[in-house]
């Protein structure tokens, strides 16, 4: 019944999917909800993993991605007294003041300036894709915001404001035009119409984004 449907709850966390429900309901109907929802979950954790892929985290991980790319992150430690961080040839080049070599927070010291370099490299190409459709569309925003989303790409208010996710550049440049061009065609339609977005701009990217775009 859809009341039963409605007391289960499902989520995907960490690459699995999780289901809660109440002991009422028998291990049969469970079997049965979960067959139902088999497409979504499948394409949920297909979702996750692939959003998580491109999260920085320097404890795990000596990459990162920027405009679709994977650059290979190394490390130099210079007596200095500053964080430096060098993009050159796909290589990001991080120099640490050896007087940092055995802080216990060094990672998150350097995640925190590397957050700072990415967030300007974004700023920078959201912009050039705001502009470029600006020209093609004729919709100007009234304001664009750069910052960080949990859950969400970007968002456009009833104020014409945009705010974009700046992770978007860990992403191509045909996927930053389309997050940018859903947002700016809001400037025009509020709602979801089925092909507002070709209607209100004659241009479509033609790709899916791996997050909700709102």
């Amino acid at each position: 019944s859809k009341e039963m449907e409605i007391a289960l709850r499902d989520e995907i966390k960490e690459g699995k999917a999780i289901l809660k429900a109440p002991n009422r309901i028998t291990d049969k109907l469970i079997s049965e909800l979960l067959e139902k929802r088999k497409k979504w979950i499948y394409e949920n954790i297909k979702r996750q993993n692939s959003k998580e892929s491109r999260i920085i985290d320097l404890q795990t991980k000596d990459y990162l991605y920027i405009l679709d790319e994977k650059i290979k992150i190394k490390y130099k430690y210079k007596e200095d007294n500053k964080i430096g961080i060098k993009f050159n040839n796909e290589e990001c080049l991080i120099t640490v003041p050896t007087s940092l070599k055995e802080d216990k927070l060094l990672y998150v010291k350097v995640e925190k300036k590397l957050d700072e370099y990415i967030k300007e490299i974004a700023r920078i190409e959201i912009m050039q894709a705001i502009n470029k459709l600006s020209k093609i569309t004729g919709l100007v925003p009234k304001s664009v915001t750069i910052r960080k989303f949990k859950r969400i790409w970007g968002n456009c208010s009833s104020k014409k404001d945009i705010k974009i996710n700046q992770n978007i550049i860990f992403y191509s440049r045909k996927e930053i035009e389309y997050v940018c061009l859903h947002e700016m065609a809001h400037l025009k339609f509020m709602n979801h119409q089925k092909d507002y977005l070709t209607k209100s701009c004659g241009y479509s990217a033609g790709i899916s984004t791996r997050r909700q775009v709102s």
